[in-house]
């Protein structure tokens, strides 16, 4: 059978449509399924450290381990530590060659989990949000600052990056101009509704010796009358 000029373009026509079909779908249909499943990943990951981290703080607290209380609150603090986040933020921009040009935090308090969920949020859990504006000369740039960043010891979880790639060259004589981009990320603390001064935890009083005087050496002189 010998197929005509009409036959050929009804089957590039229906190639057409479904190649056109297949990237719908995988544009509008499977593409933001996959995002919102990694997306759900990395929260339910993130909140399965918080909640090992926040359990192995209040075991460290009971068995009275300072050096492994204080190791934890590194990573998950009981106050927003913003200075520090700032000394960090300053390491991955020096170390990236970046520019941060604007940065605003906000604090809130964790949504609790709903049913269903696999990992339960922890009471009291609190959510510090950073929203950067930056300029970097290139790509590499942007990606040594987001791997900087992500090697602090706090959970830092990054929400959102956003950039406009700079605009092709005309001529080999044009400067570059600086790529302008925004990177949301949040990072945890939660505040101990009793601390004391130093590893947060309160210290055991021996029972009175009944003395009169608190300095004294020798035994007290009414003692056995």
């Amino acid at each position: 059978m010998k197929l005509t000029r009409k036959d050929w373009s009804i089957i590039s026509l229906a190639f057409v449509f479904f190649a056109l079909l297949v990237w719908v779908v995988y544009w509008f249909f499977y593409l933001p399924v996959r995002e919102e499943k990694d997306r759900l990943t990395t929260e339910i990951s993130n909140e399965e450290k918080l909640t090992g981290v926040l359990d192995e703080r209040l075991t460290a607290m009971k068995g009275g381990s300072l050096e492994t209380t204080a190791a934890l609150q590194r990573v998950v603090p009981v106050k927003p530590m913003t200075d520090q986040l700032l000394i960090d933020l300053e390491k991955a921009e020096v170390v990236s060659g970046g520019l941060i040009t604007k940065m605003d935090f906000t604090e809130s308090p964790m949504a609790a989990a709903a049913e269903g969920e696999a990992v339960e949020t922890p009471a009291g859990l609190q959510k510090l949000t950073a929203v950067l504006t930056l300029e970097a000369d290139d790509y590499f740039m942007i990606e040594g600052f987001i791997e900087e960043l992500e090697r602090t010891q706090r959970i830092l979880e990054i929400e959102e990056i956003s950039l406009e790639g700079p605009e092709e060259l005309k001529n080999m004589n044009d400067e570059t101009e600086k790529i302008e981009y925004g990177v949301t990320f949040s990072t945890f603390f939660l505040p101990e509704a009793e601390t004391t001064e130093g590893d947060g935890k309160a210290t055991d009083s021996p029972p009175s010796a009944h003395k009169n005087d608190p300095f004294q050496q020798f035994p007290d002189s009414t003692e056995g009358e």
